[in-house]
Formats: structure tokens, sequence, C-alpha cells
């Protein structure tokens, strides 16, 4: 592990997707819902973003570790990674690039990926919890690939986060309260200060 991100393998999260673009690099990263939708950020495709790639430059990678097992085919079919195509991506219609509010995404894929310890859909709540501070103090596990500098992206990562309570963070994103160098991007992705619609978290 490098500052407190920890290197794991795909079957401690199988739920995890790699989304890579034409040569295969990290671009973002999701997770698996169903055998054929993943759900991701929204601003990790958005024509307003300066970093977008056409869906057709873009690849999903499931039950991968490490991206420099898509360079080994026997690997591949050992460790039984898929790929697959995007069918079509579904937008939020409430995202507004740059902002942080509904920056949700789902990705239709072209073709169901089997299920296997590797590849699994993550567990998510069958109804919403109407207590925006039901999460308060309750540690997370983020994980994904990246950020740059550790491993060039190539490993799976992941880094512990404690969810705080939605006072704390309106107050912690506030600009007047905010570190100089941040307060021009948090004015730009929350215009309308912190809402019940997000949730943040710090390093524990």
């Amino acid at each position: 592990w490098q500052n407190n991100y920890f290197v794991l393998f795909a079957l401690q999260h199988p739920w995890s997707v790699a989304i890579l673009d034409e040569d295969l690099e990290a671009e973002c990263s999701g997770s698996l819902l169903t055998p054929t939708l993943v759900l991701t950020a929204g601003h990790c495709h958005d024509g307003k973003s300066s970093k977008y790639k056409p869906l057709e430059n873009l690849t999903l990678a499931f039950g991968i570790d490490n991206l420099n097992h898509l360079k080994i085919p026997p690997l591949i079919k050992a460790k039984g990674i898929e790929t697959r195509k995007i069918k079509r991506a579904i937008h939020y219609p409430k995202y507004n690039h740059p902002e942080a509010y509904s920056d949700i995404l789902l990705f239709e894929i072209d073709e169901e990926v089997p299920l296997s310890g590797t590849i699994h859909p993550i567990c998510i709540p069958d109804t919403p919890n109407p207590d925006p501070n039901h999460l308060n103090m309750n540690s997370g596990i983020v994980v994904g690939f990246g950020p740059k500098p550790f491993d060039d992206l190539k490993t799976m990562n992941q880094i512990a986060q404690k969810v705080r309570s939605h006072t704390w963070c309106k107050r912690r994103y506030l600009p007047s309260n905010a570190d100089i160098d941040f307060r021009d991007l948090i004015i730009e992705e929350l215009p309308n200060s912190f809402d019940d619609s997000l949730l943040c978290a710090q390093n524990t």
C-alpha cells in the first residue's frame, strides 16, 4: 500500500469495472449493477468535459485488478477477465457538468457479462433512507483505478473514508471556509452550496 491506498484483487471487489480509453488506459471506474448495466459518474462521459471521448473509444473491463493483464491473452482467459463495448450511455437528466449534483450515469453494454467469483453486481439498498445523516461517521471504501501517480493507474486500489454529517459538510464546503486554492473549484462544482443530495467523507 502507499499513503492509505491499498492494491487489491478482483475477488475482493468483483463489482468493480475499469473504464478504458482507446489505449486501454484507465479513464474512469464504475460498478456493475446488473449483467448489462454499469453505474459510474456523469463526469466520466459528458460532452461539456475537455476529457470527453466518444463511446466507441471506450471499453469496459470486468474481473480485472491489473490492466497489464490485458496485454497477456493467456492471463485474460485464466483469470476470467471480460471486456465489453458500450451500447449506450444513459445520462441522469439533472446532471449539469461540472456541478457535483446528480453526478451519475449508466452504461448499457453490448452483451451480458457472465457472473463469477470475480464478476458480480454490487449490493445497493432497495429503498432510499430519508435521513441525510444516516451514514454519519460510518466508514466506507472507495475502489478504482488510480489516482495518479499510484502505480500509473494500472492496478485496482482502495482508500478508506469516513462519512461526515451534512452540517459538517455544508460548513466545510462553504467557499469562505475553504483553502484559497480550492475556493474557485468549490464555487464551480457547488454553486448552490452543499445540499441533501450529496454526501462527503474524509480520509480515516
